[in-house]
């Protein structure tokens, strides 16, 4: 059984996204299975972090799974993990929040549920109302010593600069997309508002900025908590309503 490590994006600040993922695209025809693979997974990191094209990320690791699955790699499991975390990404996510339809989601939750149960896909929330308090914790120590703005602002990037990298290899669910997803919005705007150093009266601004952002998000982790919470409910509700009509069948 061949392993092949599979290795994050690198990129460079004159690198061309689309570049980098048809190249990535073409070895991968020419490769043989177990390259091929990696191959096809890279270009799916490039098509999901830089281009931000799911349906290209989504095709890229299915065709990565794929070439592994030939040769019972098991780097599959990597890929198959990240074409069903996109799936739900991109269908459940979407019908809840922007449709407003909490039954339809379920079926897309619900048939992510069970691919990632036929490919044996175990998965842990690391997205939940608990991790983002403690998030939320840790950058608003750093906001009270805003005397010292500077040190204040290098120890939060440096916070979330290592929550990005958790956001970018993230397994979610149903019961994690929403935090996830409003995490990911609040991390990646507050690293491009602090990526750069500045002088004392600039950095104070920043952070006054980010102080801000924080409370947006506190608010929309609550609202996400209470959706969910209606969820299951929800589904509570139906397993139930489902268990008494089968016994009135019989």
């Amino acid at each position: 059984m061949d392993i092949v490590k599979v290795t994050p994006v690198l990129s460079t600040r004159f690198e061309n996204p689309m570049n980098t993922y048809k190249n990535h695209s073409n070895n991968a025809h020419e490769f043989k299975k177990n390259d091929a693979g990696e191959a096809f997974f890279k270009a799916g990191e490039v098509a999901e972090f830089k281009l931000k094209d799911l349906e290209r990320a989504k095709c890229s690791y299915e065709q990565s799974a794929d070439c592994y699955h030939q040769i019972l790699s098991s780097s599959a499991y990597e890929s198959y993990r990240k074409h069903v975390d996109l799936t739900l990404k991109q269908c459940g996510y979407i019908i809840e929040t922007e449709f407003g339809d909490d039954v339809k989601c379920n079926e897309f939750y619900d048939w992510a549920d069970e691919i990632r149960q036929e490919n044996k896909i175990q998965h842990a929330c690391q997205f939940t109302r608990k991790a983002m308090k403690k998030y939320v914790h840790r950058v608003s120590r750093c906001l009270k010593y805003k005397f010292r703005s500077l040190e204040a602002k290098e120890e939060i990037y440096h916070i979330i600069s290592a929550e990005n990298k958790t956001l970018n290899w993230a397994n979610i669910c149903r019961k994690c997309v929403s935090f996830w997803s409003i995490h990911s919005k609040h991390i990646h705007q507050n690293i491009r508002l602090l990526r750069y150093p500045g002088n004392y009266d600039q950095t104070r601004k920043e952070l006054h900025l980010f102080e801000t952002n924080l409370k947006i998000f506190i608010n929309e982790v609550e609202k996400a908590y209470a959706r969910s919470e209606k969820l299951a409910d929800q589904s509570k509700k139906k397993a139930l309503e489902d268990k008494t009509s089968s016994k009135s069948n019989f």
